[in-house]
């Protein structure tokens, strides 16, 4: 198979809490009237699949080609530790009412207790926020289960969870965990392990057109809960200049690296064999031009997965292009 880099059909949600960002900001196609919360931009599920958007794998989906390509996807130093789906999922998330109050397992406890491989440790991007957008992540130091349990009953949960304003351009990392929720009024790129175990505590008593709430998960979620009180500690970037683009390492964790790349002049970026990219355009616009083919087009919100086995490419901004790499160490 001929792997070139790959452009996916956003596969939208609808959630009770969506709003219209995804169709006024990131230009997505929105059925009228529907509350479209998220839009699954890379993924590889049993029932959700990425299916290619052009080129000459157009209609094929990501688990196709992954079966098919495996080493030549996911680059010599990865296609022997991931034997089933691709490891990582990339979703946009538009918050036009709060998300529901969360938390993930870790992947011992998703394996033991769930039908998933890994558990879910993620970290979300902030695309656009208004101005009294924000964001909680973590239990407050000294808070202890019966006091979450207490807030719980109390709907009081703001008052023993780390909040701080949304700030576009920031990353915000959740490990497995992590209480955490976010909005009303923000827009996320979301970075996560290939997993969809969420655990529901809390939903601020909202109801769908048919009079029901959301069932809760409190009982699981509350046996995965870190009470260690490690609030949120703003991400400060280790600033690089490399070559024509400035670059910016975000985040390392066992299970995602994320790079932040400024270009403004045409900049090479190179995967040399080793593993995969995935470039999410967070600002601007532009193209990736490569030797095998057709330039790719990069708008803002897209997210491309260009394979292994394409050693080197380059991005071409229009004047100016943004973007997040997204790699695995």
């Amino acid at each position: 198979m001929d792997l070139h880099p790959l452009c996916f059909h956003g596969l939208p949600q609808e959630k009770l809490w969506g709003g219209d960002r995804l169709r006024r900001v990131a230009g997505r196609s929105v059925p009228p009237g529907a509350r479209i919360g998220e839009s699954w931009e890379v993924v590889d599920r049993p029932r959700e699949q990425s299916v290619v958007a052009a080129g000459p794998l157009a209609g094929r989906t990501l688990g196709e080609i992954l079966d098919s390509a495996r080493r030549p996807l996911l680059g010599e130093d990865l296609f022997y530790r991931f034997d089933a789906r691709f490891p990582l999922l990339v979703k946009l998330i538009d918050a036009g009412q709060p998300l529901s109050v969360q938390v993930h397992p870790p992947d011992e406890f998703a394996r033991r207790c769930e039908t998933e491989p890994c558990g879910k440790s993620e970290a979300w991007l902030v695309l656009e926020a208004e101005p009294a957008a924000r964001i909680y992540r973590g239990v407050l130091p000294g808070v202890r289960p019966a006091d979450l349990i207490e807030a719980l009953r109390a709907g009081e949960l703001r008052e023993v969870l780390y909040s701080f304003e949304a700030r576009p351009g920031e990353v915000v990392y959740i490990p497995p965990g992590t209480v955490h929720t976010a909005g009303p009024g923000v827009l996320l790129l979301e970075i996560q392990q290939n997993s969809d175990v969420t655990y529901r505590l809390h939903d601020w008593d909202r109801v769908d057109g048919a009079g029901r709430t959301r069932a809760l998960d409190l009982e699981k979620g509350l046996a995965v809960v870190d009470f260690r009180g490690a609030a949120h500690t703003r991400i400060r970037p280790r600033r690089e200049v490399a070559g024509r683009a400035r670059r910016d390492l975000l985040l390392r964790t066992p299970w995602f690296e994320l790079e932040r790349i400024a270009a403004h002049r045409p900049a090479p970026l190179a995967t040399e064999g080793r593993r995969f990219h995935l470039l999410s355009v967070v600002s601007g616009a532009g193209a990736l031009t490569w030797s095998g083919g057709p330039p790719v087009p990069l708008t803002f919100g897209a997210t491309v997965l260009v394979p292994a086995c394409i050693e080197s490419y380059v991005v071409e901004p229009d004047p100016a292009l943004g973007l997040l790499l997204t790699t695995i160490p």
